[in-house]
């Protein structure tokens, strides 16, 4: 069995010291296999604000798969932005465009579906978006993946809504493209933030019609105090027990450290994935 802790939108420059030293404290106790970022190291960017992000993420165990999310790019600095939106979580966090990593049980491939304003010919800017290199990108390094792996795509920006929320904001463009390629390389799971809201679903769910049932983790904000209201700060636990059988643990901070919230088991039944009652 494989422990993923799935953390995101840490906001640094807007969050809590206390939350994120609970964080970590709990992080070293549950002593998972792997840490999973989806984006949002930062508020707005700036130097200080990274330095606490780098420093935060330092402290926690390795190894670790990141991503950059929308608040990782400049939004006052026009000249960076334009120039070098990702130049300062490239030379803080990682450098690395694809970071990977495998183990017995998953295969996770990071990707970035942040974009500048001016870069990003989709749509709304804060949604984000996958060109069709990207998912070129992410199905050859997933291409090697042994067929008994959990295939995982960690991005910042979510492929599903709330269940009870059918609106397309906020999910990243061109979901359909992104459906459709990560069925044709196999993605069994994917992981992302961006919207403070800690919950998982089956994409089929959302969007009947596409060619393959793939869960979507969402979690919720790690440390930042720009929560949703009456949602606390939280992060996932996944506990991946074979290709077709996870199970998601909520954790919730109540003001002294993070505890279980919420836990369920999705399992893989005739090709499409379950919540077990």
């Amino acid at each position: 069995m494989t422990t993923i802790a799935h953390i995101s939108d840490l906001h640094f420059g807007r969050h809590d010291p206390a939350t994120a030293d609970a964080l970590a404290a709990d992080i070293a106790v549950i002593r998972p296999d792997v840490i999973v970022n989806s984006g949002d190291f930062t508020q707005r960017s700036r130097r200080a604000q990274w330095t606490l992000a780098r420093d935060f993420m330092a402290g926690l165990p390795g190894p670790q798969i990141r991503v950059p999310g929308n608040h990782d790019i400049p939004l006052f600095d026009v000249i960076r932005r334009i120039l070098s939106p990702l130049g300062r979580f490239r030379s803080y966090i990682t450098a690395e465009a694809y970071p990977t990593w495998t183990n017995d049980d998953v295969a996770i491939v990071g990707v970035c579906t942040a974009r500048p304003i001016i870069l990003n010919p989709f749509g709304f800017w804060k949604d984000g978006a996958l060109s069709d290199e990207q998912l070129a990108d992410v199905c050859t390094r997933l291409g090697p993946a042994g067929p008994t792996l959990l295939r995982t795509v960690v991005a910042h920006h979510p492929l599903v809504p709330p269940r009870n929320e059918q609106t397309r904001h906020h999910l990243v463009w061109r979901v359909r493209q992104a459906l459709d390629a990560f069925a044709d390389c196999g993605v069994d799971v994917v992981l992302s933030g961006h919207l403070h809201l800690s919950y998982a679903d089956d994409s089929l769910a959302h969007h009947p019609g596409t060619p393959r049932s793939i869960l979507c983790i969402q979690a919720g904000t790690g440390v930042s105090s720009r929560r949703r209201s009456h949602h606390r700060n939280a992060y996932n636990r996944i506990l991946v027990h074979a290709r077709q059988s996870l199970t998601v643990e909520v954790r919730e901070f109540d003001g002294r450290a993070f505890v279980p919230a919420q836990t369920t088991t999705w399992s893989r039944l005739d090709g499409v994935w379950h919540q077990a009652v």
